[in-house]
């Protein structure tokens, strides 16, 4: 499991991240107490380029598997980690968000029998270059998240 969240997002509070990872652990590990003072977690402090500063926490299971991560993203708001500057409620400032999903997703990957529906290709959801989305007047395109803070 991921979990991103901006320490200034004042929408959703900081500790609903705190139970998620909690609750993750406790039914990945079926651990009652799911932070004991030495438990498997390793904490990150890093800065994006130019961006935000991030905690990461990563807790493994017993075979070193990492099964839940948790990200602080310092100064960020309400607000996709990583996004567009031209999208709604994005945060260009990352860390990429989707970048770090599309990662541990890749680490962890559920083996698919052959054969099985899932073992098909994805199909194509992009827009082709001239799609009406790609030429939208730029007043007509949704406001970023920072945009209507100001």
């Amino acid at each position: 499991m991921k979990i991103f969240h901006g320490d200034r997002d004042p929408i959703v509070a900081g500790i609903n991240a705190d139970q998620l990872a909690d609750q993750a652990l406790q039914a990945l590990t079926k651990v009652v107490d799911p932070r004991p003072e030495q438990d498997n977690g390793t904490t990150t402090f890093a800065r994006v380029p130019n961006g935000h500063a991030y905690t990461r926490t990563s807790y493994r299971d017993d075979t070193g598997r990492t099964i839940v991560e948790q990200w602080t993203i310092h100064q960020a708001g309400h607000a996709w980690s990583g996004g567009s500057l031209h999208g709604s409620y994005t945060d260009p400032q990352g860390p990429d968000a989707s970048a770090e999903f599309v990662r541990f997703f890749r680490r962890h990957r559920k083996p698919v029998p052959p054969g099985d529906p899932g073992d098909a290709p994805l199909p194509r959801l992009s827009t082709p270059p001239g799609h009406p989305a790609h030429t939208r007047p730029a007043e007509a395109r949704p406001r970023n998240a920072r945009s209507r803070r100001e």
